[in-house]
């Protein structure tokens, strides 16, 4: 492009001298664009689109699902009676101080025994729900379960770490009172005092 000649500059000049600049003050410029603003059609909006329709996964159903995933190939867990607290051996609050100390000290009379050696897990569990029942029901309070300490490897015997959850679960938590450790000549560790509830007689 060449550059401006005389003549060029002096047009330039004359359109210049005729033209007078505009003096807004900047309130007076932004309340005119707010005002232009005020004008305008509002921002048509995007309709949504619809999602496809389908069950609602809330997080509750999510907490439902997945423990069921989780326990695929273990043992099913014990069904404990929620409406009453979990008894542990020496938890002795449902007797009285003197019968408690007895029952500790093996002094109670034992009215019936079971034995659970040479037993798998199923047949102990079955034989100690049978046993509890069938004891309550003839009226005897104190009976002795032996499991026998079956240590292997350091570690506690199965049937021995089994019994005082099974003592817990349904449906004989509801009939036990409380438990405890045997005496040595009892059996020691390896063997349970099981104070069963008294059947009230319903007249």
């Amino acid at each position: 492009m060449p550059p401006p000649t005389e003549d060029d500059r002096a047009v330039w000049q004359a359109v210049k001298d005729t033209v007078s600049p505009m003096r807004l003050s900047t309130t007076k410029t932004f309340r005119g664009i707010i005002n232009a603003a005020e004008k305008m059609p509002p921002t048509p909006q995007r309709e949504a689109t619809p999602r496809a329709a389908g069950p609602k996964l809330t997080a509750k159903t999510r907490y439902q699902v997945a423990p069921d995933a989780l326990l695929k190939g273990r043992r099913k867990p014990v069904n404990y009676d929620s409406n009453r607290s979990e008894l542990k051996p020496g938890q002795l609050q449902g007797l009285d101080r003197k019968r408690g100390d007895k029952l500790r000290k093996g002094k109670l009379e034992i009215e019936g025994t079971l034995d659970l050696h040479g037993m798998t897990r199923d047949q102990a569990q079955g034989a100690v729900r049978r046993f509890i029942e069938a004891s309550q029901s003839m009226g005897r309070r104190t009976v002795l379960v032996i499991t026998g300490k079956g240590y292997t490897h350091g570690g506690d015997g199965v049937l021995r770490g089994e019994l005082p959850r099974w003592l817990n679960a349904d449906p004989l938590r509801s009939k036990i009172v409380a438990f405890d450790f045997a005496q040595p000549r009892h059996g020691g560790q390896g063997a349970f005092y099981v104070y069963i509830k008294k059947v009230r007689d319903p007249a």
